[in-house]
């Protein structure tokens, strides 16, 4: 299924770093460090999508495909090959050492991946899906891909979307939610196998998944009834797990990472009074640490990873534009805290960090 390929020495990598600390992207301890993202130049085209990422904070954009923008959105290794999964051309699929392979259409999502030896899995969700031909209902559903194999998961569910996937040994581990009555439920999948989290009362959702021994992971968000605001939650086999939080404040978790026996855990603080925030922040193993940043402007993390002592966190920075109600966003991770600006690579618009990946 292979359409096409980008040659990456072709564009130059940039390597123009504004950092608020020095060296939070550098190569430490012989561990490189990727990010992945996106910019935006344009809001109301897809073509305006540039795809990119950094290796130790030096940018490589994705070009165009066949007039249409790029987008990444994760990243993960088959041996020496870097896999990436984003939009690209009309679809939603992987590169595989700069060749595109399609997998969806664009009115599916794919923003999760993973790999088991040689083979590549993605997760997301297909949409379109007509579930009742006399009323022309239709539905999304969540799906995975071993390759270019698709399999529906929960068939029976009303809806839903996988939005994160990992491996340990030949299983696979997938979480997002299901919608079976009114509400979303948060759920996660082994091999297939569908775990239901959380109770029906209230709306809930995954947004991470990690597994160590036979302890499994997953990090998301309850929904208030009454306020409508997002509680941010993890559940350990099916257990809720307590994180530290300020009364008052609202929470979000992002995504989580296991290193040894301590769990990492990446999220904002929001007030939802004065709406300010969001804060940065990490939990690790429930206690949370705060990261840098201004206060008044706003940060969204996206991702964690953890390198020997080190802990790295990516995101955005969001920053009001004035009189029009928008905000210029602005690609941008943490080492132990310390905030950078990530380059541009030459790209323009706006910049998000989606996911990282540490590699020796």
């Amino acid at each position: 299924m292979k359409t096409s390929s980008f040659l990456l020495l072709a564009f130059a990598s940039l390597y123009l770093c504004c950092s608020c600390k020095k060296n939070s992207t550098n190569n430490t301890n012989g561990i490189n460090i990727y990010f992945t993202g996106t910019y935006s130049s344009n809001v109301n085209s897809a073509a305006g999508n540039v795809g990119i990422y950094w290796k130790n904070g030096i940018a490589t954009l994705l070009p165009p495909i066949s007039g249409n923008g790029t987008v990444v959105d994760g990243i993960a290794f088959a041996g020496n090959d870097m896999c990436l999964v984003g939009y690209f051309g009309n679809n939603f699929g992987y590169w595989r050492n700069g060749t595109s392979y399609p997998l969806l259409m664009s009115n599916s999502y794919l923003s999760a991946i993973t790999t088991v030896g040689n083979d590549v899995y993605t997760a997301g969700y297909i949409g379109g899906v007509v579930t009742d031909t006399t009323k022309f209902t239709t539905a999304d559903f969540p799906v995975y891909f071993k390759n270019d194999s698709m399999t529906i998961l929960s068939p029976h569910a009303l809806s839903g979307v996988a939005s994160a996937i990992t491996a340990v040994g030949n299983d696979v581990y997938i979480a997002g939610y299901t919608v079976y009555s009114r509400l979303a439920r948060c759920t996660y999948w082994k091999n297939n196998q569908e775990i239901l989290l959380a109770d029906t009362a209230k709306a809930s959702f995954a947004s991470g998944i990690a597994v160590v021994g036979s302890d499994v992971y997953v990090i998301g968000a309850i929904i208030d009834p009454s306020t409508l605001n997002r509680m941010a939650t993890c559940w350990k086999n099916g257990t809720e797990v307590i994180l530290e939080k300020t009364p008052g404040m609202v929470y979000t978790a992002s995504a989580i990472t296991i290193n040894g026996n301590d769990v990492y855990i990446a999220g904002e603080m929001i007030n939802p009074i004065s709406g300010s925030g969001g804060t940065p922040l990490y939990w690790k193993n429930g206690k949370a640490v705060i990261l840098d940043g201004d206060a008044g402007t706003i940060y969204n993390t996206t991702c964690i990873a953890v390198g020997d002592t080190d802990v790295y966190v990516g995101g955005y920075i969001s920053t009001p534009i004035s009189g029009t109600g928008n905000f210029h966003k602005v690609a941008a991770c943490w080492k132990n805290g310390a905030l950078t600006k990530l380059s541009t690579g030459g790209a323009t618009g706006d910049g998000i960090v989606t996911s990282v990946a540490l590699r020796e």
